[in-house]
């Protein structure tokens, strides 16, 4: 997202997570040159409607996008996350981006073993 916004003239700033857990986020977009934008704006619509998103969420353990999709999570995988973030009434939360490091650490998967495995995940 760092280097499409500066190709925009957009100036966004990448940092690391500090003192309050971890995030993730999967950004969907419509390139501009999309050839049927009706189909990929059905899919990005599919995937964050409760039921869907729900069933992604407990399947990949990763949380929940919205409210509804969260109240249809069972009671493990509402706890898997801290949902207080979200509902914080001092709105906005800071948002904080962090990348796989370039190089794998003890126990920590480098961006090209991640992207590999990601790869792998997608095509399985």
């Amino acid at each position: 997202m760092v280097q499409e916004g500066a190709k925009r003239g957009t100036k966004l700033v990448a940092e690391n997570m500090n003192n309050f857990g971890v995030a993730f986020c999967d950004t969907y977009a419509l390139p501009a040159e999309c050839s049927n934008p009706t189909t990929a704006q059905a899919y990005a619509n599919a995937v964050i409607s409760p039921k869907i998103n729900a069933a992604l969420a407990a399947s990949l353990q990763s949380g929940a996008v919205t409210k509804p999709a969260y109240e249809l999570l069972d009671q493990e995988n509402q706890e898997l996350y801290d949902y207080g973030l979200v509902t914080n009434p001092n709105y906005p939360v800071k948002i904080v981006n962090s990348l796989p490091p370039v190089e794998p650490g003890p126990g920590i998967m480098g961006s090209k073993e991640w992207q590999q495995a990601w790869n792998g995940l997608k095509s399985s």
